[in-house]
């Protein structure tokens, strides 16, 4: 009778590390834009891409910047590299000279250490793009937020239109307008389904006037990957099975 509870609790074992090996494909990654930001690498597979859109149609073709270099406009006391087309907006870009910088092509404005800035071209849309490797539930932390806040020529100074979307404007998670000065503050887009190649998008866009619209952005996602089908089965007969190894084992411990 030892020797049969003994096994059984052999049984047991192997299968609760079945379960946990099982349960351990639900691990989640997070991907911060600007943490992971790249000066690089900018391709169709990165994590990460920056990208632009022609006029304002949202319909996920939105070609990479081509061009890495000096943001667009002066800059002191040293300019930051971004990706633009042509070294002209749209362009995105991470402030990695370890001060903030100041422009100083017009009326002057700070672009903080460390922050990521978006800028929309005269008629186009700037993008920064995630692209999704596994099946997995995403929860996406974000913000938008008026760095260029010009009391000057107020009538250029309307504000942008900023959009979050999986793959294209067919699939909108959330949108809104930002004023002068203004900013969405941290928003959370919760339980995104994507699969292997989705594309979670963010995008600001001009309105009347594309001036005065350089655009802090951040973004965070944490992706907990969705198991297979048979990973699902496997845990749950690690499950059934351990329960039913456990029953027979309090059966066989009886006088």
């Amino acid at each position: 009778m030892h020797l049969r509870i003994r096994e059984l609790s052999r049984i047991s074992a192997a299968v609760v590390m079945h379960f946990a090996l099982a349960s351990s494909c639900f691990a989640a990654d997070v991907y911060d834009a600007t943490t992971d930001f790249s000066g690089t690498t900018n391709t169709n597979s990165s994590a990460w891409s920056y990208r632009y859109r022609a006029g304002t149609t949202r319909d996920g073709n939105y070609p990479l910047l081509p061009n890495f270099g000096p943001a667009v406009g002066s800059w002191t006391p040293t300019s930051p590299n971004a990706w633009t087309l042509g070294g002209d907006n749209p362009e995105v870009g991470v402030n990695g000279t370890g001060s903030a910088a100041t422009f100083t092509a017009g009326p002057s404005f700070v672009w903080p250490s460390g922050a990521m800035l978006m800028h929309p071209g005269q008629n186009s849309m700037a993008v920064v793009s995630w692209l999704s490797s596994s099946a997995a539930i995403a929860t996406i932390q974000f913000s938008f937020l008026d760095l260029d806040n010009n009391a000057v020529e107020p009538y250029l100074s309307d504000g942008i239109d900023w959009y979050v979307e999986r793959n294209s404007g067919g699939f909108t998670l959330a949108s809104g307008t930002i004023a002068n000065g203004g900013g969405t503050g941290i928003l959370i887009i919760s339980d995104v389904s994507v699969s292997p190649g989705d594309r979670i998008n963010f995008l600001i866009a001009p309105k009347s006037a594309y001036n005065y619209d350089s655009t802090q952005f951040n973004a965070t996602i944490t992706a907990t990957s969705v198991p297979e089908p048979s990973t699902h089965l496997l845990a749950t007969l690690a499950a059934l099975t351990l329960a039913v190894m456990r029953r027979r084992q309090g059966q066989t411990a009886l006088p």
